[in-house]
């Protein structure tokens, strides 16, 4: 993906690729666009046209990855900007965009009268304006096309808005307050597990109810060997170990099993079953064990364990911690640590701001090395907007300097 942005508080212009793998840093002195840079890649994504109305810039350009698909926005005066080469009132950017939740009620009001509109005006004029109307309307379609998936973590992790409406028929009858974002914790790692755990009881259900009839027809001369057997029972007890280190305990004991020739038929046929019934956890235990690694290896004094009520903390004599009791960097760490490591999904570009908040400098150090391994176990690439050395020079990544970049004119990655 490629962005370009001229004339930012109308002195920077940046020009950048990033790549759809890996991580790439930005870093720079406070004032010069670090997270500014994050949220037009999110803007984009959202089709937020109002979002560069208010932004003090020139130019704005982002390409996808192949490059088929282009959002190329220029500001002519203040009060009439320029798309992809058509020219569009501000107060309809304004008016009109997604929201991260879906299209706006306004958009969507806005795309569904357009036939309507097309029906009911005519004349040269109003032609016009219909078909600004309705490149508009595409226009709202094909910018999340141009990023690709994107999820923007925010640098303001530690509370979440809450609307409660006082009445269902009037949206502007509603209450707005903040909530502690690490009490939301338990209840999404649980949604996670109990959807693993009804996709595993349907193949569990599945393999159970045909087990013997494959036993009986299955061959007598079995060619499962006694070597077949000892490899089989070791790695499936390495496989229950992980399970119940992860507090998954609805699997049975496997119990003392000694290979005997005539049973081949039999122990294949349980050792495949299991497989097929592991590989139901599997991707969420390759999560769980990291996160519990990360974590346990981060806080003193605590550690973080799994149960049938879900993510837990335990301090040094066993008693459990509310995690509200946490401190601020604990909450930080868990919470960045969880939103990364469950709640991203392949061929995502997850952006990041202000990693280090909160974070002691040993942890500070420690992130991009884990972020790299996060990246890799869930095939996604990361762009991190950071004012910490300690995350900016940990490890060998691409990285934009925007400081350096203005001070020298330069507008290419230091490939680290």
């Amino acid at each position: 993906m490629r962005l370009r942005i001229e004339k930012l508080y109308g002195r920077f212009t940046y020009d950048m690729v990033f790549p759809d793998s890996g991580v790439t840093i930005l870093t720079g002195p406070n004032g010069f666009g670090k997270s500014t840079l994050l949220r037009c890649i999110q803007a984009v994504h959202e089709s937020d046209l109002a979002f560069f109305t208010g932004l003090d810039h020139v130019r704005f350009s982002l390409s996808s990855d192949d490059e088929n698909e282009r959002f190329d926005l220029a500001r002519v005066n203040q009060l009439l900007f320029e798309i992809n080469g058509k020219a569009y009132r501000r107060s309809d950017l304004r008016r009109y965009s997604r929201e991260p939740s879906g299209i706006s009620s306004a958009s969507a009001q806005f795309l569904q009268t357009t036939e309507k509109y097309v029906q009911h005006i005519g004349g040269a004029a109003q032609k016009k304006d219909n078909e600004d109307i309705e490149g508009l309307s595409a226009l709202l379609r094909k910018m999340p096309l141009v990023t690709g998936r994107v999820s923007l973590i925010k640098e303001q992790r530690l509370l979440t808005e809450t609307v409660e409406r006082k009445s269902p028929f009037l949206l502007t009858e509603t209450v707005r307050g903040t909530t502690e974002a690490i009490s939301g914790i338990p209840e999404s790692f649980l949604g996670l597990l109990n959807q693993t755990m009804r996709e595993y009881s349907a193949v569990a259900t599945k393999l159970d109810s045909l087990f013997l009839r494959r036993l009986i027809n299955s061959s007598e001369k079995d060619t499962f060997s006694e070597a077949d057997f000892i490899r089989e029972y070791t790695d499936t007890k390495r496989k229950l170990d992980t399970l119940r280190e992860n507090g998954i305990s609805n699997f049975p004991e496997l119990g003392e099993l000694n290979y005997q020739a005539k049973n081949a038929s039999a122990f294949r046929i349980f050792f495949d079953d299991f497989n097929q019934k592991y590989a139901v956890y599997a991707p969420l235990m390759e999560k769980m064990t990291l996160y519990r690694n990360i974590v346990n290896k981060r806080l003193r004094f605590k550690k973080l364990s799994y149960s049938e009520k879900g993510i837990e903390i335990r301090n040094d004599s066993g008693s459990p911690l509310l995690l509200e009791q946490l401190s601020s960097g604990e909450k930080e760490l868990l919470l960045l640590y969880f939103r990364l490591i469950f709640q991203t999904e392949p061929n995502m570009r997850i952006l990041i701001d202000e990693p280090e908040i909160s974070l002691h400098i040993a942890w500070q150090q420690k992130f991009v090395p884990d972020l790299k391994k996060i990246a890799k176990l869930n095939n996604f690439s990361a762009i991190i907007a950071t004012h910490s050395p300690f995350i900016s020079d940990s490890v060998a990544a691409a990285k934009y300097d925007l400081g350096e970049i203005y001070k020298n004119g330069r507008t290419k990655a230091d490939e680290g």
